[in-house]
């Protein structure tokens, strides 16, 4: 009798002591979470990106309301090396005729680069207004010069071309971006010729491997290239404006 009377006491017990375990585990796990404040370096993060967000929004803006300016290469560096062997008395007269073609073969596929692209650009892009410069130009650009620099549609330098107002310059070549740099593609940079960071679609490229493969096996043109790389690169600029100021 002394046995049960205990056993059930114990049990009774046990039961008391579980029923209070599940009401203080049940009290813990609802306990509301620790909200720390914000550290200096968090506070700065939050601005630094706040910051960027705001210069994309700005330059987009700018781009659309005003003209990107397209520079487009010359090849000079390498004109200029070849040229000066070319010109030199030390060069042997076999050698000076390799310089020869080498240089008239960069000029011919400079040139022929620089047409697909402004006629990629003529017939694709329309998100801005476009005027073309050779890059030879870009530092007289940045420091001012708003007229008789720029070229024509034939690559003639145009005196009744001028800019006004806003714009941003681009160009074709490798990525500015780290996280891009071996592939080729049109660049975006402000009117210091500064890079401008992310979020602003600054880079639109395909690797250089696939453009290799396309034109070996598919045959594709220089200019089927560029109008897809063109196409590509206005759309992602439309987009950005729409999801960041709107529709006009």
């Amino acid at each position: 009798m002394k046995l049960s009377k205990t056993l059930c006491a114990s049990a009774v017990l046990c039961f008391c002591l579980l029923g209070f375990a599940n009401i203080c585990i049940a009290q813990v796990a609802t306990f509301p979470p620790i909200n720390y404040p914000p550290t200096k370096a968090d506070q700065q993060a939050k601005m630094d990106k706040q910051a960027k967000i705001d210069t994309a929004i700005a330059k987009i803006y700018r781009l659309k309301k005003g003209t990107l300016v397209f520079r487009l290469s010359t090849g000079s560096s390498t004109t200029k090396a070849l040229q000066k062997l070319i010109d030199s008395p030390d060069v042997l007269p076999k050698d000076r005729d390799r310089y020869q073609k080498m240089l008239e073969k960069t000029r011919a596929e400079v040139s022929l680069q620089n047409q697909d692209l402004i006629a990629s650009l003529r017939e694709k892009y329309s998100f801005s207004k476009l005027i073309f410069m050779p890059d030879t130009a870009a530092t007289r650009l940045k420091n001012g010069i708003r007229e008789g620099i720029f070229v024509n549609d034939n690559m003639e330098l145009d005196p009744t071309i001028s800019l006004e107002g806003g714009f941003l310059v681009s160009f074709y070549g490798h990525s500015q971006s780290d996280l891009n740099t071996n592939n080729e593609g049109i660049n975006i940079i402000d009117h210091q010729l500064q890079n401008i960071p992310y979020p602003f679609p600054s880079f639109v490229g395909r690797t250089s491997i696939r453009r290799m493969f396309e034109e070996f096996f598919n045959k594709a043109t220089s200019k089927e290239h560029f109008d897809k790389l063109v196409g590509k690169f206005q759309q992602q600029l439309i987009d950005f404006y729409a999801e960041n100021v709107g529709v006009d």
